[in-house]
């Protein structure tokens, strides 16, 4: 296959120029068969190594695509199969869990420096929360140490855990050994908390990888550093612990410092737990399995659903949930609801408070029996930080 740079043709497309940005990374799934026609069979990442797009106006409401590549090297033949990367995707979301924000802006941080390896990025990513746990290792000896069940990290293979995990805050190492990939190394990447995006017709994590052959990748999708059918067939082993609070903040921390309440949640192994707040401890039910954010600040804002500015408010008087069902099969409604993560609709809020109660654990929300709801609501009168403390 030639190296050089060509063109590969146009398209016109009656498009509404207010969605010309929309295309950037829509044309990769939806045109990319009409255009790579001639070019031959396969995906656009499997033809290119790098393309360009050119907008022009040719009527009103028309808009005007012209692609242009290189195709890729013979000698990178073995990368077919992977995602064409987004390219600029440094600081690829804003997470809202203080470890998750820590530890994306840590990863963003030390990318530069340890792209070029995938095993010294994770060190250097990981080096200030774990310290130099890995020294020495490389991807293999790296996944042989987190897989050894003294080590305190625990696995999943699942997509959609190791991206809860990774919005909780939780550290999420995702990797595969060089037999799995039959190959002559292994390969790591960070999953950070951001929203999974699509790949083919699957979610997939997003990350941060480094690497010595393959391709680097900057906040982008892991089927763009692993081929990407291993990532949608869930292949990965994906390993995670949690942050100590020593390791999320400083003393100097002014975000930790404004904070003025304190609240604690307890779990145990069966979803029943305690929260505590105030000098008072009190029963509470959540969902054993769920990724509960380890760390969270709350405000005290509160706000109306679907009125003004309520995705900003944390406190709700009374909440209709379009995530969870009620026994009659209609929204649930929660009141007294405190959100603590606004990205899957789960809040602590008024419902029974124990398995016997409640005929099983929650459906994700944390429940607090009544009138505590409403009383460590109304408790809530400046910013709060809810820890809490799971042994899933």
């Amino acid at each position: 296959m030639s190296t050089e740079k060509r063109g590969l043709g146009s398209k016109q497309l009656n498009t509404p120029v207010s969605e010309e940005l929309k295309l950037l990374r829509d044309v990769h799934e939806s045109i990319s068969a009409t255009i790579l026609s001639g070019v031959g069979a396969g995906s656009f990442s499997d033809c290119l190594e790098s393309f360009s797009f050119k907008f022009s106006l040719t009527g009103v409401g028309a808009l005007e695509v012209e692609l242009g590549g290189k195709a890729r090297p013979s000698k990178r033949e073995e990368l077919v199969g992977f995602d064409l990367p987004f390219e600029t995707m440094a600081n690829p979301c804003m997470p809202t869990n203080a470890g998750a924000k820590r530890i994306l802006q840590t990863c963003d941080d030390v990318f530069e420096g340890s792209k070029h390896d995938c095993n010294l990025f994770v060190k250097a990513a990981s080096r200030p929360y774990f310290g130099d746990i890995f020294s020495g290792l490389d991807a293999d000896g790296i996944i042989s140490k987190l897989a050894d069940a003294s080590s305190g990290w625990s696995v999943t293979k699942s997509i959609v855990d190791s991206v809860n995990h990774a919005i909780a805050g939780d550290f999420v190492i995702g990797g595969m050994t060089s037999k799995q990939l039959g190959d002559s190394h292994g390969h790591l990447a960070v999953v950070v908390g951001c929203p999974s995006q699509p790949s083919g017709s699957t979610r997939v994590p997003i990350g941060y990888a480094g690497s010595v052959g393959g391709v680097s990748i900057r906040g982008d999708r892991l089927t763009a550093t692993f081929k990407a059918q291993f990532v949608r067939d869930e292949k990965i082993s994906y390993f995670w612990k949690p942050l100590t609070e020593s390791a999320i903040y400083s003393s100097s921390d002014e975000f930790l410092l404004a904070t003025t309440l304190r609240v604690s949640i307890v779990f145990s192994e069966n979803g029943e737990g305690t929260l505590s707040y105030a000098g008072t401890s009190i029963r509470c039910l959540g969902k054993p399995g769920y990724a509960y954010p380890a760390d969270q600040v709350v405000e005290n804002i509160e706000g109306v659903q679907y009125q003004g500015d309520y995705g900003s408010a944390f406190k709700f008087r009374k909440w209709i949930s379009s995530d969870f069902l009620d026994l009659q099969g209609n929204p649930a409604t929660m009141l007294w609801s405190v959100k603590i993560d606004g990205l899957h609709g789960v809040f602590i809020h008024e419902g029974p408070d124990t398995l016997s109660s409640n005929g099983g654990p929650s459906k994700g929300c944390i429940h607090l029996a009544s009138p505590n709801a409403e009383a460590f609501y109304r408790w809530i009168s400046a910013r709060a930080r809810i820890t809490i403390s799971r042994p899933w």
